[in-house]
């Protein structure tokens, strides 16, 4: 092998926990096939870094130290995955396990993308948020204002007020023109007595209607403050605020909807990447090599473990026949 590549192939074994010494050794196609999987590997590496560090500094207003403290914790946790699966030998489920975490690992990986991707239009999509729940901030206030109030109460004795008030009035308009009370038309005692009835009546509904002002005054005072204090509170830079946001315009957008389906699609070909790789690449002589050596080992442990074992015999474990054979195993003849 070129000197070259050496340094290439370090990194690659390094990375997918294959032996560089017996590697180095055999034919080209093994070598490529590690370097080509460790190649494949560094690929979601490289995105989730990314991906993270933007999220991070961009999106979530954090400080540089802390945006590559995520981005190289998101890198290292893809790796290792990764490296499990390299280094692993599939099975059932092994491949089941990888699909679950490959879906849910792209689907946080495309929202992440996303939220870099669509930073502004989530920005006016999380005012939007901003906004409502300032608004059911304040509608869920005044509600609560006045059941601790009793506007119910105050509300009927006001509707209450308002027809007596109406009954009143009425009777002194028919008792004027002769068609109520005592018939007789015109303005006499009776007339200026009823008059004087509804007076006092509309004088108990407006002090009802004075009441509900200064109510209806504090109540709205009280939901503008509750209203501010709601959207002071609001965490734009919130990541589950922004979720909320961009799942927001996902259900409302067609074609947002529609980016969102091509990146989730791009990062389960990322994430797949590997396994597919690894699944497809024919067998190479390095891991036919492996493959025997291990063939090996096991026909080895089967013949220890038979009945004729050398390891069954109590004369290979005694200490005297041990000195004889470290005797007879030297050259020479024993009677020199």
């Amino acid at each position: 092998m070129k000197e070259r590549n050496r340094p290439i192939l370090r990194i690659a074994t390094a990375m997918t926990g294959e032996d560089y010494d017996m590697l180095s050794q055999d034919t080209p196609s093994s070598r490529k096939k590690v370097i080509g999987l460790a190649a494949a590997m560094t690929i979601p590496v490289m995105v989730w870094f990314l991906s993270g560090f933007m999220l991070a500094y961009n999106v979530l207003d954090k400080g540089l130290a802390v945006s590559l403290i995520t981005a190289t914790a998101c890198a290292l946790l893809v790796f290792l995955m990764e490296k499990l699966v390299v280094m692993s030998k599939g099975g059932v489920w092994m491949g089941v396990f990888r699909v679950c975490v490959g879906l849910v690992v792209a689907m946080l990986g495309s929202l992440a993308i996303d939220e870099v991707v669509f930073d502004e239009d989530i920005d006016h999509a999380v005012e939007r948020l901003r906004s409502e729940q300032g608004i059911e901030a304040s509608a869920t206030a005044s509600e609560d204002f006045k059941r601790l109030n009793g506007y119910g109460e105050l509300e009927q004795r006001i509707k209450t007020a308002e027809e007596r008030y109406e009954a009143a009035y009425e009777d002194v308009i028919g008792e004027a023109n002769g068609t109520k009370g005592t018939l007789k038309r015109g303005v006499g005692d009776i007339t200026r007595f009823k008059d004087k009835k509804a007076l006092d009546r509309k004088s108990e509904l407006d002090g009802l209607l004075r009441e509900r002002d200064r109510l209806d005054a504090t109540r709205t005072k009280y939901a503008e403050s509750e209203k501010t204090k709601a959207m002071t509170e609001f965490t734009e830079k919130g990541l589950l605020t922004r979720i909320k946001a961009l799942a927001g315009l996902i259900r409302t957008d067609g074609m947002m909807a529609f980016t969102y389906f091509l990146f989730t699609c791009l990062m389960l070909f990322v994430e797949f990447m590997v396994i597919i790789f690894k699944a497809t690449w024919p067998k190479t002589n390095y891991e036919r090599r492996l493959e025997m050596i291990e063939k090996i080992g096991e026909r080895r442990m089967e013949v220890l473990m038979a009945d004729q074992s050398p390891l069954y015999d109590p004369a290979y474990s005694g200490g005297e026949m041990r000195e004889v054979r470290r005797i007879t195993s030297k050259s020479g003849s024993l009677l020199s």
